[in-house]
C-alpha cells in the first residue's frame, strides 16, 4: 500500500514516496547510512524484516519497492522484500542493478513493483526503469507516475489517487504540487487518498528525494505527512560529480 511519484530537473530528479501499512506493524527506524561494495547509501530501515522500501545512494541511484498485491504468493519460504533494496542500494550503475537481478532467485520474495532511478551525467540523462515480479513471472513494466498499490480494491483505489493527481498537478509539475498530493488526505475518502485512512491502516511515512549532479538528499517525514511537520533531512555525496550540460550552446 504506497504512493509514488516523480519528475525530472535540470540537474536529475526528485521523487515523493508514501508508505501504507497495518497499524499493527512497528515503526521503521530513521533513515541510515550503509556502505557495502565501497557505495555509500542512506535508506530507512523495516525493524520486522531488516530492509527498506526505499534507498538513494553515492552514484545518484535510488530504488524503492511497492508491494503487488494482485500477484501471486510463490510456494516456497519467503524471504523480506527490503532486503532485496538493501542489496540494489549498493550498486554503482544501472547496468549492475539489472545484473544482479537477472541473478536473483525470486521465488523467495512476494509480488513487488520495482522502480529503479539513473543519475544524470554530463552525457545521460537520468533514466527510469520499473520492473514487476508476479510471483511467476519478472519483466520490464513502464514508468509511469504515480505509481500506487493498495490491497484492498486496487483497481479504483488507483482511479481515484490518478484523479486527485491530475486535479492537484493541473498547474504544473513540481515539487510542490507532488509534496500537496502526497500530504493530501481527503476527509471523506480517507482510504482513496494519497495521504491514507483506513481501520486497519494508514500512512506512516514520506520520503521526498533530490539527487542532483552533487549529492543525494533524503527528507524524510515519520507519521503521517498530512498531520506531522517535522522533517529530517539526510545526504550523501556523490563520488563522481559531474558538471551540468550548457544548454546555450
Amino acid at each position: 500500500m504506497c504512493t509514488v511519484s516523480w519528475f525530472h530537473t535540470e540537474l536529475g530528479y526528485e521523487l515523493f514516496f508514501n508508505r501504507d501499512e497495518q497499524k499493527s506493524r512497528p515503526t521503521a527506524l530513521e533513515p541510515r547510512r550503509f556502505k557495502q561494495n565501497n557505495i555509500e547509501s542512506l535508506m530507512p530501515i523495516d525493524p520486522l524484516g531488516g530492509g527498506s522500501w526505499i534507498a538513494t545512494n553515492n552514484r545518484g541511484i535510488t530504488v524503492c519497492l511497492l508491494n503487488y498485491y494482485q500477484g501471486c504468493l510463490p510456494t516456497t519460504e519467503l524471504k523480506s522484500r527490503g532486503l532485496l533494496i538493501k542489496h540494489l542500494s549498493a550498486c554503482h550503475d544501472l547496468n549492475a542493478i539489472q545484473h544482479l537481478l537477472s541473478h536473483t532467485d525470486l521465488s523467495y520474495f512476494a509480488p513487488f513493483s520495482l522502480l529503479v532511478f539513473g543519475a544524470k551525467s554530463a552525457k545521460k540523462p537520468p533514466k527510469v526503469l520499473a520492473f514487476q515480479w508476479n510471483g511467476r513471472l519478472f519483466h520490464s513494466i513502464d514508468a509511469v507516475s504515480p505509481m500506487i498499490s493498495s490491497s484492498v480494491d486496487p483497481i479504483f483505489v488507483t482511479e481515484k489517487r490518478h484523479s486527485f493527481y491530475r486535479e492537484m498537478t493541473s498547474k504544473g509539475i513540481n515539487r510542490q504540487s507532488l509534496r500537496a498530493f502526497h500530504n493530501h488526505h481527503h476527509p471523506q475518502q480517507g482510504h482513496l487518498s494519497a495521504c491514507m485512512y483506513r481501520e486497519d491502516a494508514s500512512t506512516v511515512s514520506l520520503t521526498h528525494i533530490i539527487v542532483n549532479t552533487q549529492k543525494s538528499i533524503m527528507n524524510y517525514t515519520s507519521g503521517s505527512p498530512c498531520h506531522t511537520s517535522k522533517i529530517t533531512a539526510y545526504e550523501v555525496k556523490h563520488e563522481h560529480q559531474f558538471s551540468p550540460p550548457n544548454y546555450t550552446q
